[in-house]
């Protein structure tokens, strides 16, 4: 706290702790009192999830919603899990008691008749446990935890907000496992069962990670608490070391004994006897060359039997001055950044472009955060028609042309339903089945006399740029008189090209086209002549919307490309407004209605 009175700490995360073991008492403890003094800490492997403040009010608000859970988890009478204890103690009682304050009086007047009308259910509702999730995070106990400038700030913890995304990303997995989609009179009681008694007891026995960002080891706004292991090769200005108190362990047993006495052909590199030595000290070694400016060992002193630090470390920790000491300047310590993690993101047209542009609120939540959706959507339709085409290509590709023929086809375009099903849970009615099955059939007698045209299939390609990665997959690569055209198949109805409506549409879709062409002419020495978009549903007509290659209109599509890039990257997820018409099945619309907007202006 004096380093950041004097100016010299800009952001909590220029201090680190490191331990033998974050899990420890004395770990844990020492994390909890930083936090209680206003220190956030993050502590990824420390497997406390399930003690963080906002997990526990969340299970306490699914809890409250049912007033049942005290029956309906058991099995007998007489029945009783260690885990309600922790569900009773600290997540019901911690939420009933935000609720009695007056500040949460619309969440108390939202929740009461939910839980009344869970109590006794009579009809089905349409929706599970991630549904109530979404509704929640619109109150202010919940919502406090998801503004945007925590992204930003570096005195801001964002542990939360990527807690509550994880936790939604555990409930979306549990509601797939139990073929869950809603809750039934008949099946409410069950699932309350299967979600408390099992799933999150499964979980909090076995301990689960906090969110960990592998671009990004230390947070900013958060000081961080690492195995000395997990620090190798991280530097941080500022580093404490604990477990001074530990000794040299032996780590070997008496079959490594006979194996270095009797087989080894030549002495081994390190006595068996030495090598707890060796070992603690190389660990000590990468614990003390962590820091940049300033390392201080820490313990809590002891003397006698247990002595803190061990007498491993007493003469070193002995010779050193202590905090104390009126010699030791904090306002003549400059203190460096913490050196920035050089690993380039990637970018997808579709998966981050686009939806950055239809809503940036909506990207910070589902790709920034994470949080899972309820429903994916997926496009079983349009997917059946692409994965089964992309069997035929690769038939081709690989010199089997002959063996094409309309039943072939018709087995795969069955397996791939099947199999996607399967993954998706979503279904087709059969007649809706059959055009999908036309419309392959239709593309493969269109091309059964002559498929020379054919280059590559599903192509995933990346280019590296200065700031980012770009990459896409595209659909085919033909190519006549030693160019190359890239087509993107569509299964939808054909955009009518001089209709006013369809040109935001086609307008689209043509900076994917020319995302795809600047990738494949940046990767290879080839020319791409043309783009095309190849419409499987157009029966009589001219499938194909083409596209001639224009390197401006590409080069304005990619500096639109980075400057969309540049805001994510600088977590700017303002907007001009809310896109009402995206909003309908959105799974934030809940938390959005009540969010207080400041609307970006337009430049």
């Amino acid at each position: 706290k004096a380093l950041r009175h004097e100016g010299q700490l800009t952001d909590w995360n220029q201090v680190a702790f490191l331990f033998r073991s974050v899990k420890s008492d004395r770990a844990v403890r020492l994390s909890r009192f930083l936090e209680r003094n206003g220190i956030p800490v993050y502590s990824p492997r420390s497997n406390q999830f399930f003690d963080r403040l906002e997990i526990r009010l969340m299970i306490g608000a699914l809890i409250f919603l049912f007033p049942q859970f005290p029956d309906a988890r058991k099995w007998r009478k007489d029945a009783h899990l260690n885990i309600w204890d922790y569900y009773d103690n600290q997540c019901f009682k911690a939420f009933a008691s935000e609720l009695r304050k007056p500040e949460h009086s619309d969440l108390k007047d939202w929740a009461v008749p939910l839980a009344l009308e869970h109590r006794a259910l009579t009809t089905n509702t349409d929706y599970a446990f991630t549904g109530l999730f979404y509704r929640l995070l619109q109150f202010p106990l919940f919502s406090q935890y998801l503004d945007e400038q925590r992204l930003t700030s570096p005195f801001r913890d964002r542990r939360p907000m990527y807690n509550l995304a994880l936790f939604s990303q555990l409930l979306n997995k549990f509601e797939y496992l139990h073929n869950l989609i809603l809750f039934t009179p008949d099946n409410v009681d069950e699932q309350l069962q299967n979600l408390f008694n099992r799933f999150f007891r499964y979980l909090k026995q076995g301990g689960i990670d906090e969110y960990e960002d592998e671009t990004e080891y230390a947070p900013s706004g958060c000081v961080s608490f690492f195995t000395i292991h997990q620090s190798k090769g991280l530097e941080f200005p500022v580093v404490f070391v604990g477990s001074l108190n530990i000794v040299p362990r032996k780590d070997y047993t008496r079959l490594d004994e006979v194996l270095q006495t009797n087989y080894l052909s030549r002495p081994p590199f390190e006595p068996l006897e030495c090598t707890k030595y060796y070992d603690f000290q190389r660990l000590f070694y990468t614990a003390f060359s962590r820091a940049q400016n300033l390392l201080v060992l820490t313990c809590h002193e002891k003397q006698g039997r247990g002595r803190s630090p061990s007498k491993y470390f007493a003469d070193h920790v002995a010779a050193l001055p202590s905090w104390r000491n009126p010699d030791f300047q904090v306002e003549n310590l400059p203190l460096a950044q913490v050196k920035e993690v050089n690993l380039k993101s990637e970018y997808a047209f579709t998966t981050h472009i686009t939806l950055f542009e239809t809503c940036a609120e909506q990207y910070r939540f589902f790709r920034e955060l994470e949080f899972a959706p309820i429903r994916t959507s997926p496009i079983l339709f349009g997917t059946l028609v692409h994965q089964t085409i992309e069997d035929i290509h690769k038939a081709v590709l690989c010199g089997e042309t002959a063996t094409l023929s309309e039943s072939k086809i018709t087995d795969w375009f069955n397996t791939n339903y099947l199999y996607l099903t399967k993954r998706e849970r979503v279904y087709l009615a059969s007649y809706i089945r059959q055009v999908a099955l036309n419309q392959v059939l239709r593309y493969y007698r269109r091309y059964r006399g002559d498929w020379s045209h054919i280059r590559d299939t599903e192509v995933p390609v990346s280019l590296v740029k200065e700031g980012y990665i770009l990459k896409g997959t595209i659909d085919l690569i033909a190519g006549q008189d030693n160019t190359v055209e890239v087509v993107d198949f569509k299964s939808e109805k054909k955009p009518d090209v001089n209709d006013p409506n369809d040109r935001e549409k086609i307008s689209r879709y043509r900076h994917q086209l020319d995302v795809y062409a600047y990738i494949v002419a940046g990767l290879t020495d080839q020319t791409v002549s043309r783009t095309h978009l190849y419409y499987t549903s157009e029966e009589s007509g001219n499938p194909f919307i083409s596209f001639d290659y224009d390197q401006r209109a590409i080069n304005r599509t990619i500096a639109t490309f980075d400057q969309v890039v540049g805001r994510i990257e600088a977590k700017d997820f303002a907007i001009a407004d809310r896109p009402d018409k995206h909003c309908t099945d959105c799974d934030m619309r809940f938390y959005c209605d009540r969010k207080n907007w400041e609307f970006r202006s337009e430049p």
